[in-house]
């Protein structure tokens, strides 16, 4: 969980404590507090470099008052505030182009997917909104929509879940998936609605989720809409050949009020192709969270997936792209580093280090080499040039090459930590 920090609000004679924002025995005197500095600026007092301007803004429908960040000032703050996220520069984000993914004023983000969400008697995947242009002069924008792969990135940046810094020990767990999820796609905005109106979340029978589950199914039949479910991947059953050539259905752990995710033998065909190291990681055992798109069937309980993207996550839901990584990422964890594992979206060749180390005063990419095959040699040399030249001259940068030794006991020393 990220922190709570002082913030200055107009008309308070002192900074404001986590108490007073947060405890219900203090929600009066915070709501009137903000009411009375509406329409004025706040600032976040946590260790983050830059202005960390907030808007005070009031939710009429539940007659609520509360701070958000201002649009693109989320690298402001400090790694552990509430208000922080990467710039666009440390992930995949830099490469859509202007216009897929506008933030707001208001903590909230709006994309354009690459599949409509309201299913249309004609011309199904229209989009009423224009296409975002390509811009030559920006080659590295060149994603004009985004897929589901990026959407479940994109929730997985915005809760949080891609880093870790020491105190979250204890307080990270699949039980924490539901809350995290749904809160998120409150702020997600996409075909003029927010995303937590066609999400479905882990949920237990019989608990608030597993409800709130139930109502957005009977919500999507009464709106002709098309379904979005995400999850932990129950884990593999074997198979007489240990093949998974065909699975009938996509099962989800903690699948209350989720309907059964049939996959027909395209969509497995295609997932297979796109997500081959998933599938092999999670054959192994790798815990792997699911996301998929969905139609509902008329007059029936059950449902046809028309797209799933796959992605490998450690026990504290860091996601991973190897078995090597997943070395890194436990001694990480063990030696109480503040960390982030950047995500590619639907970025191509854009370099992106394996993690970034963030309690040091600058930049610090962490990559793990660990192949040999001459494409991997040349794409390694290519990488090897990009830190020396980007960050030789700053902290350095950190690698293993796990390729010429994978002796765990023999991985290099971090820097140690500066904040």
């Amino acid at each position: 969980m990220s922190e709570t920090f002082k913030v200055e609000v107009p008309g308070a004679k002192y900074p404001c404590s986590k108490e007073l924002q947060t405890l219900s025995a203090n929600a009066d005197q915070w709501k009137k507090l903000l009411k009375k500095a509406h329409g004025q600026q706040a600032k976040c007092l946590c260790q983050g470099q830059g202005a960390k301007l907030l808007n005070i803004r009031y939710l009429k429908g539940s007659d609520r008052y509360f701070l958000a960040k201002c649009a693109n000032t989320g690298p402001e703050h400090a790694f552990d505030c509430r208000f922080f996220s990467d710039a666009e520069s440390r992930s995949g984000l830099q490469s859509y182009v202007e216009g897929v993914v506008r933030e707001g004023d208001d903590n909230d983000v709006s994309v354009r997917l690459s599949q409509a969400i309201q299913i249309r008697a004609s011309h199904d995947d229209a989009d009423p909104r224009p296409v975002p242009a390509f811009n030559p002069s920006k080659p590295k924008r060149t994603q004009r929509v985004m897929t589901l792969l990026g959407l479940l990135h994109l929730l997985w940046t915005r809760s949080n879940l891609h880093s870790w810094f020491p105190r979250m020990a204890g307080k990270r767990s699949d039980a924490t998936l539901e809350w995290l999820l749904e809160k998120t796609a409150e702020d997600i905005k996409t075909y003029r609605m927010s995303l937590d109106r066609v999400l479905l979340t882990p949920a237990k029978k019989g608990s608030t989720g597993a409800r709130r589950n139930v109502s957005v199914l009977q919500r999507a039949k009464k709106n002709n809409y098309r379904l979005i479910a995400v999850g932990v991947l129950e884990p593999f059953a074997g198979a007489v050949d240990g093949t998974v050539d065909h699975l009938p259905e996509l099962s989800l752990k903690s699948s209350a009020g989720i309907p059964k995710l049939y996959l027909n033998e395209q969509v497995w065909s295609e997932a297979q192709k796109s997500f081959a190291r998933e599938i092999a990681a999670w054959k192994k055992g790798a815990k792997t969270i699911a996301i998929a798109f969905f139609n509902l069937r008329k007059n029936s309980p059950y449902c046809d997936v028309l797209e799933v993207a796959l992605m490998r996550v450690s026990e504290m839901l860091i996601p991973l792209d190897s078995g090597l990584e997943a070395i890194v990422e436990a001694m990480l964890r063990a030696q109480q580093r503040k960390f982030s594992k950047p995500l590619r979206f639907d970025a191509d060749e854009q370099t992106l280090p394996d993690f970034w180390l963030n309690d040091l005063a600058d930049e610090y990419p962490m990559e793990v080499f660990g192949m040999s095959t001459p494409d991997y040699q040349q794409r390694k040399a290519a990488k090897i040039n990009h830190y020396q030249t980007e960050y030789a001259q700053r902290l350095g940068w950190w690698h293993w090459d796990a390729a010429a030794d994978c002796d765990v006991t023999s991985l290099p020393p971090l820097p140690p930590a500066t904040k």
